[in-house]
């Protein structure tokens, strides 16, 4: 639970993607729709606002019922837990949907400022000189915007509340993202951890306890939007890394197919190629033949992501990323290779003969995994020249069976 007792909506939600995604919302299905805080106060633009609800809001005593109207219907259906549909206090159908974050209600979506077919009698019931004297509004004015309230039928009702509750879901999604964020953060530090030299022990270069259920739902919401604003390639990359979090978070094979991870670096080059666009090329090269045999998880990708961040990123103009194959005697090389800044001579030397004390905290898993599981013969073969190349070999035995537990594991 969240223990902020003043905690707003708009604390947790970033103004301008709420104001943009209502907005698109809007335009998409031309109901009347906005979002409100629990007091009825509603944040920004209120979107194909009905021209009687504008004129009775253009007075502050219409504004103020309006507003009362507003946070009575948003509180009860948070009481109810589910979206409602009532008069406001002029007599219009208003849709309403809440929006609870971690247990608290912030507020709620709403739409409407109709009549449903049956009521429309309703529209010349209304003492246009009582309303006049009332709301300081003229009676010419009030006679051509009630002549304007729209009468619907049942469906539109059911659509109004379709897109009330995407737009919440939406929101609280968001909304709960940031309120877990460091939360997630200190459980994925606290759950990170390598067990070096432990031989035939579950390693992993990370683990992290989280709700996947929670977490790919977001991520599905939010390429959804993506997919409403037309950005296919905003979509496209969400998707590849909502495959990435579910491979890399759940109980994956100590020991799965060259294939495997192999589809994992594709996502994560996918998505690295969005964010450096021009600057980042990738190739993948690996015979076929070859994508059945056996690697220890998660060897691959830490050595992808040094190849970018130190041999790429400094360099202006980019590179690029070449993985490649070949098996020599019974032993599989794979090969990545960057066209990135290379590392100089005197750097490289120590770090061939001090390998455990120069490579980053991920390349030196991936060495010592290797290390662990069959021996010094394999490893991490480093290579470069300085402003053109950096080559990492990962030297592993061939096998495809799990069991019997293969020989090169003591």
């Amino acid at each position: 639970m969240i223990n902020q007792e003043n905690l707003t909506l708009w604390d947790l939600i970033d103004l301008e993607v709420l104001a943009n995604s209502q907005k698109k919302i809007a335009n998409l299905s031309s109901f009347p729709i906005f979002t409100a805080a629990p007091d009825g106060n509603a944040f920004g633009e209120m979107m194909n606002c009905t021209p009687f609800c504008q004129l009775i809001r253009s007075s502050a005593k219409g504004a103020f019922l309006c507003q009362k109207s507003e946070s009575m219907i948003s509180k009860v259906s948070f009481k109810k837990g589910q979206c409602q549909v009532h008069d406001c206090h002029m007599g219009l159908k208003n849709c309403a949907v809440p929006i609870v974050i971690d247990g608290l209600f912030l507020g709620s979506v709403l739409g409407g400022q109709f009549f449903v077919e049956g009521e429309e009698y309703k529209k010349y019931q209304f003492n246009i000189e009582k309303l006049s004297k009332e709301f300081n509004i003229s009676k010419d004015e009030l006679k051509d915007a009630i002549s304007k309230i729209p009468v619907v039928p049942e469906k539109y009702v059911f659509d109004c509340l379709e897109y009330c509750e995407f737009l919440a879901d939406y929101i609280t999604e968001i909304g709960m993202r940031n309120v877990t964020k460091k939360k997630l953060l200190n459980q994925i530090e606290k759950n990170l951890e390598f067990q070096k030299k432990a031989k035939m022990a579950e390693l992993k270069t990370l683990e992290a306890q989280i709700n996947p259920h929670f977490l790919f739902n977001t991520l599905n919401s939010i390429a959804r939007m993506a997919f409403f604003e037309d950005s296919p390639n905003t979509e496209e990359m969400i998707y590849c890394l909502s495959d990435l979090l579910r491979y890399n978070l759940k109980e994956i094979e100590e020991f799965p197919t060259i294939n495997s991870e192999l589809q994992n670096i594709e996502r994560y080059l996918f998505i690295q190629n969005i964010r450096y666009k021009d600057r980042l090329k990738y190739y993948i090269d690996v015979p076929e033949e070859l994508l059945s045999y056996r690697i220890p998880s998660m060897i691959l990708q830490p050595i992808v992501e040094n190849a970018i961040v130190h041999g790429l990123e400094p360099k202006a103009e980019g590179g690029i990323i070449y993985i490649s194959s070949e098996i020599k005697k019974e032993k599989i090389i794979i090969m990545i290779k960057d066209t990135g800044v290379g590392i100089p001579s005197k750097k490289l030397n120590y770090l061939l003969t001090n390998p455990e004390e120069s490579m980053g905290l991920g390349v030196k898993n991936s060495h010592n995994r290797l290390n662990t599981y069959f021996g010094p013969d394999y490893g991490l073969r480093i290579s470069s020249v300085e402003n053109v190349e950096t080559i990492v070999e990962i030297h592993f035995p061939c096998f495809k069976e799990l069991s019997p537990i293969p020989k090169f594991i003591n």
